[in-house]
């Protein structure tokens, strides 16, 4: 097994270049450029239906993240040479902007996968929008490359769990 491919699926990276893209089209419509505005319908179908994922060349020890639409994919492959562990570390950012009658907020919450390794600077890899893949491409990376993993996250939900113990004594 040479290549191991972990899709996320749709992750609406181009969701604001496809919705622009829509409008760029009725905006061309409606000016009567309508060859123009119907080229624009399948550019912006295209951008809807892009996904994302990791693929990990387990023989040759790179990885990359690529974006995929049918089966072109497009993504830089990484070397992972030199990097002697990978740490998994949950990042949770809040964004808040506020408006005359409320404060809205924005919380974005990612899974973070570094590379680490003595004399290099820490390599961020992806940031993962849910824990079972991230950890999925750290369980697969670790093993075949056999590299220790620092996982953060399962740090904090046993020392969460250990409260909650406590608490409920």
């Amino acid at each position: 097994m040479a290549n191991v491919d972990i899709p996320e699926g749709r992750t609406n990276d181009f969701l604001v270049h496809g919705v622009f893209t829509v409008i760029g089209g009725a905006v061309l419509f409606y000016f009567d450029h309508w060859i123009l505005a119907l080229l624009c319908l399948p550019l912006a179908v295209a951008l809807f239906l892009v996904r994302s994922g990791v693929e990990i060349d387990l023989e040759r020890r790179e990885a990359r993240v690529y974006k995929e639409f049918g089966r072109f994919r497009i993504g830089g492959w990484i070397q992972l040479e030199g990097y002697t562990g990978i740490l998994l570390r949950y990042t949770s950012e809040q964004w808040e902007r506020p408006m005359p009658a409320a404060t809205t907020g924005v919380r974005v919450r990612t899974y973070d996968l570094l590379f680490q390794g003595s004399g290099l600077p820490e390599k961020l890899f992806h940031e993962f929008s849910t824990y079972p893949l991230a950890r999925k491409a750290v369980d697969v990376m670790s093993k075949a490359w056999d590299l220790p993993v620092q996982d953060e996250v399962a740090e904090k939900r046993r020392e969460a769990g250990a409260r909650a113990a406590q608490r409920r004594r």
